[in-house]
């Protein structure tokens, strides 16, 4: 294994890949916690913020790193306070996932958060985001029309809509 960068966040390095035995590239970096905030149980919160890597405003479910040594849940009710405001009165792991195992080492852990109170205001001040609040079929939508266009929000978004059908 050999390091070819060590960023900020990131770390792109060689690996021997022990099935085939090629020489891959992996890239590790922090973990992910993604809230689903529901208002209500119609209603979920967002944000709506610029993102340079693509250029554009996207609308988001709220997420963040998860800091060494901290446990993903601990993550997403701070990034939910940081980003947001608020906090929640009930927050619980629904499952965790390789969004690109085959360069990306990290998980990304989705919460569903309830009991939504104001807690203040958000405090990552550098993120600079809009809440919007959307029912859960309009977020469809979006997502059909690909106005909400973010793998983890998408993935957030089905969720709402499979478990509302599953009645769950």
């Amino acid at each position: 294994m050999a390091v070819v960068f060590r960023g900020w966040v990131i770390k792109v390095e060689t690996v021997i890949n022990s099935a085939s035995g090629h020489t891959e590239l992996r890239i590790t970096k922090p973990d992910v916690a993604v809230i689903i905030p529901m208002v209500d149980k119609h209603t979920i919160l967002f944000e709506r913020h610029y993102r340079s890597a693509t250029g554009m405003y996207m609308l988001e479910l709220p997420a963040g790193h998860v800091n060494n040594g901290e446990a993903p849940i601990h993550a997403a009710r701070r990034e939910l306070l940081e980003e947001t405001g608020y906090t929640a009165g009930s927050i619980r792991r629904i499952y965790s996932s390789y969004m690109a195992p085959g360069l990306l080492a990290d998980r990304t852990h989705f919460f569903m958060a309830k009991g939504l109170r104001r807690a203040g205001r958000p405090t990552d001040l550098h993120e600079k985001v809009q809440l919007v609040r959307l029912s859960v079929g309009k977020a469809y939508r979006y997502v059909k029309s690909g106005r909400i266009n973010d793998g983890k929000s998408i993935i957030g978004v089905m969720h709402c809509v499979l478990s509302r059908k599953a009645g769950t």
